[in-house]
């Protein structure tokens, strides 16, 4: 069986600096800095009163109507996983069960699911008193834990601190049926999770998976661990702002924060060979290239070397092979390197995808039409990628 290609169509962060990839993304053009005094609870007899927290949010925003009542056994972490994968899911285009009521566009049972988690605290408010009962003389007694202890947590109070929750969650919204993971190794719990999420499309048990990872700090709980262990800066309670500096030589800590991210990661060939996702992944590809067009701008090359290079990319990760040039070419068209885009691209997709003109993307792919290294109409396109490529340089040396 030939080698599974596979790709990230959609992107759900939730972070204190923004909630989805548009509020993040400008966040982090603006440079805003999101930690600031602790709200969640009060901290002031804690030595670092500061944090990364995400804004107030409704996770019921995020789930289906029918869903609601499963919120109340959602702790944080499980909360910021649902919101992530959500976006991601919206960012893609692909409609799930989550998040449509209508057409559904994924095989679930080819929808898998790989989510890291961290050490979920609980909420002191529920624990405080079942512990309380189980002390004798103000020494914890674990026959008194069993005995009375437990009897005052809810009957569902673990649902909400396993950290398998975040996947199962997700799992049953998206009504993903293909394999569900749950990775737990600290800081790289989210990596893992995607490097997995790769591997179940590879060997062939997904076609699409949802990966990612987070997790929330911001409670007493975890503010206490990680200020026991030195962690946390004790100096910058008045000026927040400039509390987390890792490059700099006089820095003495970090502080606790919130947050995940959730991608969405799919089998290239599989979601080609399908109309409806082939469409949902041509208008992610086009998305991620303006952004990249954005980052980079193609480092100021002339407009025609840029729509040459765009183009070169596309038949060469998403081209598929041709025996030989189709029948529409002009003038002395190249032998051999011929390939096919599998999805239509109009003019106006070119443009955008150049920053351009849409006169300038018609003249352009004029001039390659008649240079014979572009054949096909309306959309449907055959090209040569390394052909592409000289007719990019030549477009340079003409502005030099």
């Amino acid at each position: 069986m030939a080698e599974r290609r596979v790709v990230i169509t959609g992107l759900g962060p939730v972070s204190p600096i923004g909630v989805g990839k548009d509020q993040f993304l400008a966040s982090l053009r603006s440079g805003r800095v999101a930690v600031d005094g602790i709200r969640a609870f009060d901290a002031a007899e804690f030595p670092c009163r500061i944090a990364g927290e995400i804004a107030e949010f409704s996770c019921k925003d995020y789930v289906p109507k029918s869903y609601r009542k499963s919120i109340k056994v959602m702790a944080r972490d499980i909360e910021l996983a649902v919101v992530a994968a959500d976006c991601a899911v919206r960012d893609s285009g692909l409609k799930t069960k989550g998040v449509s009521d209508g057409e559904i566009t994924v095989d679930s049972t080819r929808l898998g699911v790989n989510i890291g988690a961290g050490l979920i605290c609980p909420d002191l408010n529920e624990l405080t008193f079942a512990l309380a009962s189980a002390s004798n003389d103000g020494q914890f007694s674990l026959e008194a834990w069993g005995r009375e202890g437990m009897n005052n947590l809810t009957p569902l109070w673990l649902l909400k601190y396993l950290p398998n929750m975040l996947a199962c969650h997700v799992s049953i919204i998206h009504d993903a049926q293909a394999p569900s993971n749950t990775i737990t190794c600290a800081e790289a719990s989210s990596q893992l999770a995607i490097g997995e999420a790769w591997r179940t499309i590879k060997r062939d048990c997904a076609d699409v998976c949802l990966c990612g990872g987070a997790e929330s700090k911001v409670n007493p709980m975890g503010l206490l661990r990680q200020d026991l262990i030195g962690r946390l800066t004790r100096s910058h309670n008045d000026s927040p702002a400039s509390a987390v500096r890792p490059f700099d030589a006089k820095r003495d800590g970090t502080v606790i924060a919130e947050g995940g991210a959730v991608v969405q990661v799919v089998d290239l060939e599989a979601t080609l060979a399908q109309r409806e996702p082939r469409q949902v992944l041509a208008s992610a590809l086009v998305r991620q290239l303006v952004r990249s067009r954005q980052l980079a701008d193609d480092l100021g090359l002339p407009m025609g070397a840029r729509i040459c290079r765009i183009l070169a990319r596309l038949a060469e990760r998403l081209g598929e092979p041709l025996e030989g040039p189709p029948p529409d070419v002009e003038g002395a068209p190249p032998a051999s390197g011929w390939r096919h885009l599998p999805f239509s691209l109009t003019h106006d997709d070119v443009a955008l995808m150049a920053g351009c003109a849409r006169v300038t993307a018609t003249r352009v792919l004029g001039d390659l039409k008649q240079a014979g290294v572009l054949g096909g109409t309306r959309g449907d396109y055959a090209l040569v990628p390394a052909a592409l490529e000289e007719a990019a340089d030549r477009y340079v040396w003409d502005v030099i």
